[in-house]
């Protein structure tokens, strides 16, 4: 299938889908008053009925001594069939509303006393669907029993007397779904020749508008042919004429001009790694204005936990050794920004998930007390026991951590935001997830946020969370996200998990 022909398809289903939504929701209105409309008139039907049966049983009052509730009903029923007045009534009542196709008034006994149409006299009453429930069916489920199905509908009002429970009289107003069809119709046919029209427009437009589209393609595709024949002077000449891709015409000329020498430079100028190149800047500044003063520090603080282990002060020397280990860590990272390019060593071994995981909560806890976050960390009471190396999932745990801590204190967070930290056993691997309540991850950059030196921070390096993606693919686990827009974004960082002890081994990856 050419591609015009494929534009022309595209604007026709365009044009179809459009006209089809567009008329019926005018169907659906249109039913949806018209419907609401004859059940107000076979309502009013039923009304004006019911008032002139009253005004007979008043008349007949006067006249007939009623004492008990069978001289009520024998007499009002009496009054029902007797009465020329009362079917004229019915009649006439008939005439003056369009929708309706009978009225008549029956019994206790379920016998029509008086009807519009009078060889139903003494006919048992058929009952049908109640008018006002299919009225409140779905607009088009309408219009398809409308034009398909011969059913009619009935709206009754019940008459009776205050001596009895169940009415004595039923006042029935039949309404025609033919009477219905015909007012519909007219309007229906209308809306098809518009449609139609529409639809034929459509197609004129989608053919007039993939020529115009596919003529600078057809130009560029002329141009290719001259190229690779040699022609280059012609090609170049395309250019000088002008148009709308005259421009690009130029450059393929210029670009057929290129031996095969000058190609294969380019193409080796494209493929550089360029990327490589600036992490091993990246990494070996790092390593120069970092790692020294991390030495420094690690010794500082050995040196102080001697001093402390003389004063005998368990609070102190617990303090002293998160921050030792928090150092270690950072030399870890260090020698990751070394590595990252080249081969990494992993020590598998035996790790409680919960008991790391919570370590980092305790660790950023103080950073999200600064920044007005609840921070809430949840873990089952046995252990997640995976197959892991500790310092690299501590950072890479620590990197989604930090990450939603930075999400939520941007100016676009909630005020009092959560942070909730959680592990659960999810079809048998161990499962930690993160959830923040920041703003969310556009949809044009979630997929790019693993990727190396992308970042949406001012400030932002773009190595933490590509660092937790090369963690979980070093340990067979997977990570993913889970966003709202507005309503924050979550990451599951799920490993397999394992049950036998697992001895410490060293692996490269």
């Amino acid at each position: 299938m050419s591609l015009k022909t494929r534009l022309v398809l595209l604007a026709v289903s365009l044009a179809v889908t459009v006209v089809v939504a567009i008329s019926a929701l005018y169907l659906g209105t249109m039913v949806d008053a018209w419907s609401a409309q004859s059940l107000e008139r076979a309502e009013l039907a039923v009304q004006q009925a019911k008032a002139s049966l009253l005004d007979a049983r008043d008349t007949a009052s006067k006249v007939h001594r009623m004492e008990t509730v069978a001289d009520t009903k024998r007499v009002w029923t009496e009054t029902v069939i007797l009465s020329p007045a009362i079917a004229e009534m019915l009649q006439r009542i008939l005439a003056n509303t369009k929708v309706l196709v009978e009225i008549q008034i029956a019994g206790e006994d379920g016998k029509i006393l008086s009807s519009s149409n009078p060889s139903r006299k003494n006919a048992s009453l058929e009952r049908r669907a109640p008018f006002a429930q299919w009225r409140n069916e779905w607009s088009l489920k309408r219009l398809v029993d409308v034009f398909r199905a011969t059913q009619d509908y009935e709206v009754t009002v019940p008459l009776g007397i205050q001596e009895q429970k169940n009415p004595v009289f039923i006042i029935q107003a039949v309404v025609a779904s033919a009477f219905l069809r015909n007012e519909l119709e007219p309007s229906i046919g209308a809306l098809a020749w518009l449609s139609a029209g529409a639809l034929a427009l459509s197609i004129f437009l989608g053919l007039v508008a993939a020529s115009l589209a596919l003529r600078p393609i057809a130009q560029i595709s002329e141009t290719l042919d001259r190229i690779n024949k040699g022609e280059f002077e012609e090609a170049e000449s395309a250019r000088l004429r002008g148009g709308e891709f005259a421009v690009v015409e130029g450059k393929l000329a210029m670009l057929g001009l290129r031996d095969a020498e000058a190609r294969r430079e380019l193409a080796t100028r494209l493929d550089g790694p360029s990327r490589l190149a600036a992490l091993g800047h990246l990494t070996s500044g790092v390593a120069h204005e970092i790692k020294n003063p991390l030495n420094a520090i690690a010794l500082r603080v050995e040196l102080l936990r001697e001093r402390l282990r003389e004063s005998a002060s368990p609070e102190l020397d617990g303090e002293i050794t998160i921050i030792s280990r928090e150092v270690n860590r950072l030399d870890r990272v260090v020698k990751t920004f070394l590595d990252f390019a080249r081969p990494v060593s992993v020590v598998f071994q035996k790790l409680d998930l919960a008991l790391l995981a919570g370590d980092v909560a305790q660790l950023v806890q103080p950073q999200a007390v600064t920044q007005h976050i609840e921070l809430k960390f949840h873990a089952p009471s046995e252990p997640c026991w995976i197959r892991g190396d500790a310092d690299l999932l501590r950072q890479a745990i620590l990197n989604v951590v930090v990450n939603g801590i930075d999400a939520m204190a941007g100016a676009t967070a909630k005020s009092g935001a959560l942070l909730d930290i959680s592990l659960e056993e999810v079809e048998g691997n161990i499962e930690l997830t993160v959830s923040d309540q920041g703003p969310g991850i556009p949809a044009e950059v979630k997929t790019k946020i693993f990727q190396l030196f992308f970042t949406t921070k001012d400030k932002g390096s773009g190595i933490g969370l590509a660092m937790t993606y090369r963690a979980m693919q070093l340990h067979n686990g997977t990570i993913a996200i889970t966003d709202s827009p507005g309503n924050g974004t979550t990451f599951r960082l799920r490993f397999p998990r394992v049950d036998a002890p697992i001895p410490a081994v060293e692996a490269h990856a």
